[in-house]
């Protein structure tokens, strides 16, 4: 009869369902703990704590990394950095020893200055469940995408009105004939939701956002109740709307004034049209 009880034991519980969603808040919560732990003891240091003995790291722009040795060391480099993520997403499977979760990361990383810059992106985490209970990652994918647009509000550089954009040309082509690239005029105000609207577009774009600034210096003049800058702006043709581009050589010289309604879309700007803009008129 013992026999018999141990093999029904046994029997019920091979064939236990598993309680997925419960699995999937534990794993979630598993999540944050290492972002708490990142906070807490670093990057490099809880990168190397929740790494599975055979773990794999495809970071963005680097060679995949293999072991959680090889994990720890190239980890190293980034012991100023701190890390922040928050898990948005949880799967598991039927077994319940393995699952992911994804979510969204910041990273903030110390420049030559000393000084912080933010790095935004999106990140997916393949767990396994160890012999002892615990969860270990055993793939960490992870890539850069632009900033929330909360966030590029909060950081596009506002136009103006005390600026003096005779100061502000003057500015521009020192600056402009030392790196040997054009003048992007910016003409608009804070009252202008297209305005607001092309600087969240061009930075959502990190290719046309790094074309804009490899090639141009771009000077944001304000054109508001507060300050229209009429003297300055009867330099250049008339302007029928709001934000308008105008494309200086890089000694000052107008060359081009353009119509920014020739390059929206629906209620945005279209990414070809911008682009084939801005190439034509690079140097």
């Amino acid at each position: 009869m013992k026999k018999i009880a141990v093999l029904l034991v046994l029997i019920v519980g091979c064939t236990s369902k598993v309680d997925v969603e419960k699995v999937k808040q534990e794993l979630i919560e598993e999540d944050k703990k290492y972002a708490l732990k990142a906070l807490e003891n670093g990057t490099a240091e809880a990168f190397t704590m929740y790494a599975d003995t055979n773990a794999l790291m495809l970071a963005e722009g680097a060679q995949p990394i293999t072991g959680k040795d090889a994990i720890s060391k190239a980890m190293e480099g980034l012991k100023s950095s701190i890390y922040q993520w928050e898990p948005e997403g949880v799967d598991v499977a039927a077994s319940g020893d393995l699952g992911y979760t994804w979510g969204r990361y910041v990273v903030s990383l110390k420049n030559e200055k000393g000084d912080y810059t933010k790095h935004y992106g999106k990140y997916l985490t393949v767990w396994k469940k160890q012999q002892d209970g615990s969860w270990k990652y055993s793939v960490d994918v992870g890539n850069g995408n632009p900033a929330p647009i909360s966030e590029l509000k909060k950081e596009r550089e506002k136009f103006n009105p005390e600026a003096d954009p005779f100061k502000q040309l003057e500015a521009a082509i020192q600056k402009a004939e030392s790196e040997h690239k054009r003048i992007f005029f910016d003409v608009g105000g804070e009252w202008c939701i297209w305005c607001q609207r092309m600087d969240i577009f061009i930075k959502q774009n990190p290719a046309l956002n790094n074309y804009l600034s490899d090639n141009f210096v771009v000077v944001k003049i304000n054109y508001s109740k507060e300050n229209k800058n009429e003297k300055f702006l009867s330099q250049y043709p008339k302007v029928g709307g709001y934000p308008h581009i105008f494309i200086l050589d890089t000694d000052g010289k107008f060359l081009h004034s353009q119509n920014t309604g020739e390059l929206e879309q629906l209620k945005m700007y279209n990414y070809n049209l911008f682009m084939e803009f801005l190439k034509k008129w690079s140097l």
